[in-house]
């Protein structure tokens, strides 16, 4: 929580920045996510994110987003439970895992078309992600976390831009995303667990969300 804070605190300064000094008025907004990815420990990820688009010309604009996004998965496995007294006796436990991922993304789109009240666009971008798990055994208690995962990895974005939302100073926007997250390093303090994100990630993913446009 603290993470998505600091995040939201730069997107909101960098947003007042452009609005000051850029020529043109940057716009702000917060977006809801889905994901489809073949990881089969990542599932299908959800979440919500924050974007801060700066206009440079008249057809390109830069884009800054935060993401955070999250799954759960309930599978029975046979695992020592720690309540019998029976060393090495083991039982089914059922075991609650949410995966979490956490992304910040810098890119440009470019404006393809254009009508009155509508408008589409095509870019893309690199991405920083953070991606980690715990898992949870309802039985017996036991708790594991597994070491997060740094990846990079580049985007590719498609978006749709709806003006017209009753002279409200507001603008909805609808998106389609693939990213490409590429096998990066972990960290493991002592005692955890290995991750299980090492390997590249490829995710397809949809948006919608609510922005706000500055001198609108």
């Amino acid at each position: 929580m603290q993470r998505l804070i600091v995040y939201l605190q730069i997107i909101l300064i960098l947003a007042l920045v452009g609005a000051v000094a850029a020529p043109r008025s940057p716009e702000i907004g917060a977006i809801g996510l889905k994901d489809w990815t073949k990881d089969e420990d990542l599932r299908h990820p959800y979440g919500i994110g924050f974007y801060l688009f700066q206009p440079v010309s008249d057809k390109v604009k830069l884009t800054f987003e935060y993401d955070y996004l999250t799954s759960k998965t309930r599978d029975w496995v046979y695992q020592y439970s720690g309540h019998s007294q029976l060393s090495g006796c083991s039982a089914m436990e059922e075991v609650v895992r949410r995966n979490r991922v956490s992304l910040f993304q810098f890119g440009f789109r470019h404006l393809v078309a254009r009508s009155r009240t509508t408008s589409l666009d095509f870019g893309g971008g690199v991405c920083f992600a953070n991606v980690g798990a715990g898992e949870h055994s309802r039985q017996s208690g036991v708790h594991r976390d597994f070491a997060n995962a740094y990846k990079m990895g580049l985007v590719i974005d498609v978006g749709l831009l709806v003006t017209e939302l009753k002279d409200l100073p507001l603008v909805m926007r609808f998106g389609f995303r693939h990213r490409f997250l590429s096998g990066c390093g972990s960290a493991r303090p002592c005692g955890w667990a290995s991750s299980t994100f090492d390997d590249p990630i490829t995710t397809t993913g949809l948006s919608w969300g609510l922005g706000y446009q500055f001198g609108r």
